[in-house]
Parts: structure tokens; C-alpha cells; sequence
């Protein structure tokens, strides 16, 4: 339950648990290992009877799990991260640097696929070493970080009117519709936690600790958002994500 009052360090554990728990497969990549190496100012609560390894100390041998995991890496070398990161640019008031994708990212849902790519890079450079991911994430979150800094709350955001649909969360105006809409959002909360994500895996398989920087500064605005929603409003928000 939500009662008004949120810590950062309780908002940054739940994002933890949360992607633990829906992509377990991340966890058995290596977050348990990274778990332990002291990253996370919060310890898990329940002791693991067993040890993962760590993506680092894993590499793949010729054969047809590597040669998936090079189909895989030769896929998201592909993407352009400029045309990823466009609409994060359009919303903070800066000129795009790229074009657009079309299907999900020209649509209401867009900015979540940065997200995923950023998780998907960061955990590719940790199972590979090859560094150019690490530059990738490197150049993505320092984007991340000019777009953070230019809207100036802490917010950083890539679908069409966060800052609005946010707004009126703060002011207890929430409006949901079919569980995947509020507000004329489509599953905000739900791109902000891809984003949350991507920033968390920056910062624990790439040590990246501008990603980290970004991240607290994005927890502190969810932390404040929080602080303004009465118990009701946040309790309809997180149903709203759950649905969804």
C-alpha cells in the first residue's frame, strides 16, 4: 500500500524487485552476482541458497547458442540509438538527431523501446566484452542525461505529454480507460519502468555511473510525484500498470 510518503531507497528496491521478478531470465544473467558486488545501497531481504555466475565471467563457445547470440548482436547494432533516443529529445525542447521508428515508436507507447535496448545492450557488453555496446550505452545515457537536465524536474520522458499526464497525476486528476490508457497516456508508467530498467542495468553491467546519477535523480522525481498523490490516486495509478 501507498501511504503518502515514498523513500527513494524504497522506490529504487521495488524497481529492483520488480525486474527481478517479471524478467527472471535478468536475473539469472547476473543480477544476484551484481546484487553482491555492493552496487545496490539495498541488500536483498531473503539470502539466495544458491550463487549465479556472472555474465562476465561466462563466455560462449562456437556453436549454436553463440552463433544466436551473434544473430542477436549483429540485430541491435542495427538500431540507430539517435533515432531511439528522438522523441526524448523532442520533449525536452532539443532538435532530434534522428528520425523516428515508426510502428510503437511513432505511436503513444514510444520511448519504451530505448529501454529494453539500453538493458539489451548493457547485458550484451557484459556477456561479450565487445565495446561497442558499452560506447552505445555510453552515448545513450549521457542523451538520457542532457534531456534530464534541460526539463529540469528530474523527469525524463519519450511519449507524447508526459509532463502533462504527470501533472495531473500530482494534482489528483487521473482518468483511466481499459486498463492500458490514463489521461490520454498509453501505459505511461509502464515505458517509465523500461526506462528505469535500462538505467539500473547501465549502471550495474556497464558501470556507468552517470546511468546512476540519472536514475536517482528520476527516483527522486517519482519519489515527489508520489509525495503529492493521495493513497487512492497512486493505488489507481499502479492498477492502471498492473493491468496493462
Amino acid at each position: 500500500m501507498f501511504y503518502g510518503k515514498i523513500s527513494r531507497r524504497a522506490l529504487l528496491q521495488g524497481i529492483t524487485a520488480t525486474g527481478a521478478i517479471a524478467l527472471l531470465p535478468r536475473r539469472l544473467a547476473g543480477l544476484d552476482a551484481a546484487m553482491a558486488s555492493g552496487k545496490f545501497a539495498v541488500a536483498d531481504k531473503v539470502a539466495g541458497g544458491a550463487q549465479v555466475f556472472n555474465l562476465e565471467a561466462v563466455r560462449l563457445l562456437p556453436g549454436p547458442f553463440y552463433d544466436n547470440q551473434q544473430r542477436d548482436a549483429k540485430y541491435l547494432l542495427s538500431l540507430e540509438p539517435d533515432r531511439l533516443l528522438a522523441r526524448f529529445r523532442e520533449y525536452a525542447g532539443l532538435k532530434p538527431k534522428g528520425e523516428i521508428y515508426g510502428g510503437w515508436e511513432a505511436q503513444g507507447i514510444s520511448g519504451h523501446s530505448l529501454g529494453h535496448y539500453l538493458s539489451a545492450c548493457s547485458l550484451m557488453y557484459a556477456a561479450t566484452g565487445d565495446p561497442r555496446f558499452k560506447q552505445r550505452v555510453d552515448y545513450i545515457v549521457d542523451e538520457l542525461k542532457v534531456c534530464q537536465d534541460a526539463i529540469g524536474t528530474g523527469l525524463v520522458f519519450g511519449f507524447p505529454n508526459g509532463d502533462k499526464i504527470f501533472a495531473e497525476v500530482a494534482a489528483g486528476n487521473i482518468k483511466v480507460k481499459d486498463g492500458a490508457h490514463f489521461n490520454g497516456g498509453w501505459v505511461p508508467w509502464y515505458t517509465m519502468h523500461k526506462l528505469f530498467a535500462g538505467l539500473r542495468d547501465a549502471y550495474l553491467y556497464c558501470d556507468n555511473p552517470t546511468a546512476k546519477a540519472v536514475l536517482v535523480k528520476l527516483s527522486d522525481w517519482a519519489v515527489a510525484l508520489g509525495a503529492r498523490s493521495r493513497t487512492h490516486n497512486f493505488k489507481t495509478c499502479c492498477g492502471q500498470s498492473r493491468e496493462a
